[in-house]
């Protein structure tokens, strides 16, 4: 697999297309079609998104969780920008302290450049280089990797030279060749 630096600059991003097919696929999901005849149905609620894996689980505040995950990406922004890029700084300035540990890249992408890219909470397409995260991703891409080389500032984001690994190299079930293409849960 040939590796790829990251794009993060002003080629054409589909951001926009990609939250329209999750609105109507929210949409979608809201019109129940369970009816059991008597004209009930049940309602969804939205309680979790993870456009961006890490995003949530790192960088958002416990007691923002709930908030961020049935917020809107549109507003991202403005209600978690700021947080996110404080918590970047903080997990940076926590592992620099750590002896041993590689040191940050130079230049690297700032805390605040990098909540650019990742805020709002949407997967972004670039068509023009391959789909590889963080330009979409593919089942196979080691996604944690390159976000841990990215928050942490260490190493190429997508898993070359000596980053960031979390050490989960495979998965423990072979995907399945048709759709749904993910494998039974065990």
């Amino acid at each position: 697999m040939e590796t790829k630096k990251p794009v993060f600059g002003g080629k054409l991003i589909i951001a926009g297309a990609l939250m329209m097919a999750l609105s109507l696929v929210l949409v979608a999901c809201a019109n129940d079609d369970d009816d059991d005849g008597g004209g009930s149905s049940s309602s969804t609620t939205q309680v979790d998104r993870m456009a961006i894996p890490g995003l949530n689980t790192a960088l958002i505040s416990t007691a923002l969780k709930d908030n961020f995950n049935q917020g809107d990406p549109t507003t991202d922004t403005a209600n978690f920008g700021g947080e996110v890029t404080t918590n970047i700084t903080n997990l940076r300035s926590a592992v620099n302290g750590i002896a041993g540990f590689p040191a940050e890249d130079s230049p690297g992408i700032t805390p605040a450049q990098l909540t650019a890219v990742i805020i709002p909470d949407v997967v972004t397409i670039d068509f023009a280089n391959p789909v590889q995260f963080p330009n979409g991703r593919q089942l196979d891409d080691d996604v944690m990797d390159a976000v841990l080389g990215l928050v942490l500032n260490r190493g190429d984001p997508l898993g070359a030279g000596a980053g960031i690994p979390d050490n989960i190299n495979a998965n423990d079930v072979a995907f399945l060749g048709t759709f749904p293409y993910m494998a039974a849960p065990q």
